[in-house]
């Protein structure tokens, strides 16, 4: 029986030193050669990973390598710094330097094998609108996901100037659209599988985390 899985932020290729170097690696590669390895030894092949975003930064073609390297059924939904990010950079070249913005159709692209590929069906915003366009949903098994794009990176879902922020905001019609699939999914005796909850439950438990340890710090454990 395959198992889900919830992670964001593996940043592959992020290429700066103090993301590597604190966790005794001497290079971006060495690091997430070792995140690979930890990946595939808990994730099997069957199981199923949603993974929220922000997945690389740099060479696109070095980031789904990487993936390509991960066992599991890998869902990708865009993270808040993945869509219109002005601050784009890459390491392509060995260093660092500004590279295009990935505009919510490249990033369908290049994560077309990670989820849209194989959508039942996409929200499409009404004409000249794109918040929340790549928002999906796939039946997995027994379950429907419902992948959300809550992501601000367009003017009509909030964003200064397309510009993306790190906020959240789903649009009315994008809220009816996520009812009526989980009506579908009433309707066809499917568990629904929402990532926009996920995801507040994967901040929720970062936040006690962190919660836990600040007490734990402060009364000596």
């Amino acid at each position: 029986m395959s198992r889900i899985f919830v992670t964001s932020d593996t940043h592959f290729g992020h290429d700066r030193e103090f993301l590597f170097s604190p966790r005794g690696f001497t290079s971006i590669q060495e690091h997430d050669a070792a995140v690979i390895a930890n990946w595939n030894s808990v994730v099997g092949p069957d199981d199923v990973v949603y993974h929220l975003g922000d997945v690389m930064l740099g060479d696109n073609a070095y980031g789904i390598t990487c993936l390509k390297l991960l066992n599991g059924n890998i869902k990708i939904i865009p993270g808040n710094h993945d869509i219109n990010n002005s601050k784009a950079i890459t390491f392509e070249n060995g260093f660092e330097e500004p590279t295009d913005i990935t505009t919510p159709e490249d990033f369908r692209e290049i994560y077309a094998d990670f989820g849209y590929a194989d959508a039942d069906s996409v929200f499409v915003p009404k004409e000249g609108y794109k918040g929340g366009m790549l928002s999906y949903t796939e039946v997995i098994g027994g379950y429907k996901l419902i992948a959300i794009d809550s992501c601000m990176y367009s003017e009509d879902n909030g964003a200064e100037g397309n510009e993306h922020m790190t906020d959240g905001r789903i649009g009315d019609d994008l809220l009816e659209w996520i009812v009526a699939e989980c009506e579908d999914a009433e309707e066809k005796g499917l568990l629904k599988v929402h990532i926009y909850l996920v995801i507040f439950l994967y901040v929720l438990i970062v936040v006690m985390e962190c919660i836990l340890k600040r007490i734990e710090r402060d009364i000596g454990v």
